[in-house]
């Protein structure tokens, strides 16, 4: 749903590369990630578990704001900035909770981990189902919005 938002807003600038843009915006993401998991051992070695994600908490909402821009550049740098991210969470988190958990619940902790991932890739298709003609003024901004929640996400996983 993003897709056709994003095409309709920047059609007039990016013409016939446009396809070739979005392209880049979703995966962006990807390799953002892979970059992330790479590269996340180091800096977890350097910083310890727990700041490595309060960092990359920080650096996740500064992706985040990029992705608000409407400047696709700035989207795509944004993009890989967040996949970064999401590829150090990925390995990070998972080793944080395997120390912190008491051995009776590690089982536990690491379903629970799926199981919120799981539901969040869920409610992301969820939300493109019945809020796809959100207008600010005489633009659609869904694309915004939908970027924007990570907000939300990393604030909140900063805070716990």
């Amino acid at each position: 749903t993003m897709e056709e938002k994003m095409h309709e807003t920047f059609l007039h600038v990016w013409g016939d590369s446009l396809n070739l843009m979005l392209t880049f915006i979703n995966i962006g993401l990807t390799l953002g990630a892979i970059i992330g998991t790479i590269c996340c051992g180091w800096l977890t070695n350097s910083l310890g578990r727990k700041n490595t994600i309060l960092l990359l908490d920080l650096i996740a909402i500064i992706g985040t704001g990029l992705t608000l821009f409407e400047d696709l550049i700035m989207i795509i740098i944004g993009r890989l900035i967040i996949g970064f991210c999401l590829g150090g969470f990925t390995s990070v988190s998972r080793l944080y909770m395997v120390e912190m958990s008491p051995i009776q619940l590690k089982p536990r902790c690491m379903a629970t981990i799926e199981t919120f991932e799981m539901v969040a890739i869920l409610m992301a298709y969820a939300l493109g189902l019945g809020f796809t003609n959100v207008k600010l003024g005489n633009s659609d901004y869904w694309w915004r919005i939908m970027f924007g929640l990570n907000f939300v996400n990393c604030g909140l996983h900063m805070v716990i």
